[in-house]
């Protein structure tokens, strides 16, 4: 992440919502911001326990038919950032937890964070878990090493063979005793 979004999340959203905070109290009092901010903590734990039991739900029994849950994954990320926004004190952070517990914008946002682990060269394979390969056949088969032993050690064993013991070492000489 370049230094300037992570300077604006870590600076300029706590002073948003100090400044938000100032201009709550001025309008509704200050009990009552506290009350409104402590409600949207309670409100983010109630809508994070109904939408996260039903997204694991839905994740088991993607997991029961051999199919990878990675839009139930994405969906629980999703909700982990939507709970998490509205146990951070603050009216601008509560209003973006809000917005990420709406299903479809949810799983859009999920889409666009996705999008560049992908563009990387991640893989994410779909299926596959109730079998072999979800797109191919496995072909079963067994091989001989033809490579000429040259005496050289490739494997790492010490020994001059590719795989067998070592040859053995000449007997030791005492000399000037």
């Amino acid at each position: 992440m370049p230094v300037v979004v992570l300077l604006a999340l870590f600076v300029g959203v706590p002073l948003v919502e100090i400044l938000v905070f100032v201009e709550a109290g001025a309008w509704i009092g200050g009990l009552a911001t506290v009350g409104a901010t402590l409600a949207t903590a309670a409100a983010g734990a109630i809508l994070f326990r109904r939408q996260g039991t039903a997204a694991l739900a839905r994740a088991r029994e993607s997991l029961r038919r051999g199919e990878a849950p990675l839009a139930e994954a994405l969906n629980g990320a999703g909700l982990v950032a939507a709970a998490a926004c509205l146990f951070v004190p603050g009216f601008v952070t509560d209003a973006f937890g809000f917005l990420l517990f709406v299903p479809p914008l949810r799983m859009f946002l999920a889409a666009l964070a996705a999008r560049p682990l992908l563009a990387r060269g991640a893989a994410f394979r779909v299926g596959g878990f109730a079998g072999g390969p979800p797109g191919g056949d496995v072909i079963d088969g067994e091989y001989e090493n033809i490579t000429p032993d040259t005496g050289a050690d490739r494997d790492g064993d010490g020994g001059g063979t590719n795989g067998g013991p070592p040859p053995p070492r000449p007997p030791r000489t005492r000399s000037g005793t």
